[in-house]
């Protein structure tokens, strides 16, 4: 997954993904850039066509944000860093408007996030070599 200039008009926008190019852009004035580019890599990681025909065919945009902001809140939780509350906010916002619950937020997505969330702290680290394993 690579970045690309932010070039988006839109100032709320704090950044966006382009899944099936698996590029990423975060606006130089987000509150939180760190979290809002986890956001955008699980987007790129978890809702691009080919992730959605393996196992989330069915997913609507509503539940996709909530994947999304689920695994930048878990990154942004692993490493300390700010932006839990507002990623919280935004989670339950996202899930109203689903239409479903957190109990209905299935085992499925939660594998879905917590797999995302390994491969970016994975990718985040360097590489162990055998003697070092």
């Amino acid at each position: 997954i690579t970045r690309e200039d932010f070039e988006h008009t839109n100032g709320n926008v704090q950044g966006y993904a382009k899944p099936e190019a698996r590029r990423v852009a975060v606006s130089p004035l987000a509150v939180n850039p760190a979290k809002t580019l986890f956001h955008e890599i699980a987007h790129c990681l978890l809702h691009s066509e080919q992730a959605r025909m393996e196992d989330a065919a069915d997913l609507t945009r509503d539940l996709a944000e909530v994947e999304a902001e689920s695994a930048a809140y878990l990154c942004c939780a692993v490493l300390g860093l700010p932006g839990l509350e507002e990623a919280r906010g935004y989670v339950q916002d996202w899930l109203a408007g689903s239409g479903c619950d957190a109990e209905s937020f299935t085992d499925k997505h939660a594998c879905r996030v917590l797999g995302t969330v390994d491969k970016i702290m994975k990718a985040g680290k360097p590489a162990t070599t055998e003697t070092e394993a």
